[in-house]
Parts: structure tokens; C-alpha cells; sequence
């Protein structure tokens, strides 16, 4: 017993050292926020962007393309994923035109000020109809 634990320990302190890995320096990309709007009492977009500011959060992803809250982000230089609702699917999914009318409507329109990174295409996506 006393071996095995031994070995476990040693596995532990060197495993890192090995590795070159550092737990001060292991991180080294981005977090973000989901900013979804569907409660009681939520402070308006422009409060909403105050508070990332001050917290130092720069990634954001909106569950829709509210330009309401596309134009409070406009100038900010927080980046965006917007969403394409759950709804949306299956009509963007077997009409390109209308996909392309969307994305130019609620992406295009607010390049470059508004700095839009992605589309995210549904959120939670199960099978069936």
C-alpha cells in the first residue's frame, strides 16, 4: 500500500514538471458570457455592456438577433456570437434566400461597429421534427 501511494505521489509532482505544463500558465484562452433577456427585472443592454466592461469580459453570446441589443454593443469592442433561434431552423435550413436576407439583416447591417465573431445556428438542438 504504502508503494502505490508512493508511486501516486511521485506520478502527481512530476506529471506537471514533465509535461511542461504550469497551472499558473495552463489557461490561455478566452471566457465569455451567454446573455439571455427572457426574466423579470434585467438591467437594459447598454447597463449590461457598463457591467462586462467593468468585469472585464469581452466575449458575449446573445440566444437572438435583438437589434436592440446588436446597436447598445455597437462601438463597445466586446465580441458577439449571435444567435439563429431554434424557430429559425428549419425554414433557413431549406431556403437559402432566406438565410442570406437574415445574416444581412441582422449581421451585415451592423458591421463593422458592432463586432459580430459567429453565428451560433440553434441552441440545444434535439432530433425530430
Amino acid at each position: 500500500m504504502r508503494s502505490s501511494g508512493l508511486l501516486l505521489l511521485n506520478f502527481l509532482f512530476f506529471s506537471p514538471i514533465l509535461t511542461g505544463l504550469e497551472a499558473k500558465g495552463a489557461f490561455v484562452g478566452t471566457y465569455g458570457i451567454n446573455y439571455g433577456r427572457i426574466a423579470d427585472n434585467i438591467p437594459s443592454p447598454e447597463k449590461v455592456v457598463l457591467l462586462l466592461k467593468q468585469a472585464k469580459i469581452r466575449n458575449v453570446r446573445i440566444y437572438d438577433a435583438d437589434h436592440t441589443v446588436l446597436q447598445a454593443f455597437s462601438g463597445t469592442g466586446l465580441d458577439l456570437v449571435v444567435g439563429l433561434p431554434n424557430g429559425f431552423l428549419k425554414e433557413m435550413s431549406s431556403n437559402a434566400d432566406h438565410a442570406l436576407t437574415w445574416v444581412k439583416d441582422n449581421v451585415q447591417s451592423f458591421l463593422p461597429n458592432t463586432r459580430i465573431r459567429g453565428i451560433a445556428v440553434g441552441n440545444e438542438v434535439l432530433g425530430g421534427s
